[in-house]
């Protein structure tokens, strides 16, 4: 897929998980290079002002789904749930955060920190 068509969910916007301050957060380099890229990117973060909203209407036809803060909230996702709701099951986990397995078994392709690809075989 072209990253110029693709539509990018971040999760977590803060600096540090469960908090509310997006001063020098990782997310903001890692959304103006997707923008730049030509992505279009949506934003969730339970804490920060004007990113929080329903994390289930955020990813409906999303090509990827990117963890960027280790939010609390962020470990109760029902990967089937938000994998219906995706156009492209991809799970970027840049925490180490979920885990590979039920990910995959939820159908995602997923890419974790530290541990590469893993699929469906």
């Amino acid at each position: 897929m072209d990253i110029a068509a693709a539509r990018i969910l971040i999760l977590g916007y803060a600096y540090l998980e469960e908090s509310d301050d997006p001063r020098n957060s990782p997310s903001q380099a890692l959304f103006q290079n997707l923008v730049m890229k030509g992505a279009s990117v949506v934003i969730h973060d339970p804490y920060v002002p004007g990113y929080q909203g329903s994390l289930e209407e955020m990813v409906s036809g999303c090509d990827a789904l990117v963890i960027a803060v280790k939010h609390r909230s962020y470990q109760r996702i029902n990967l089937r749930e938000i994998y219906s709701k995706m156009r492209t099951p991809i799970l970027v986990d840049g925490r180490g955060f979920i885990d590979a397995e039920q990910a995959v078994q939820a159908g995602f392709l997923y890419m974790g920190l530290g541990q590469g690809f893993q699929e469906q075989s």
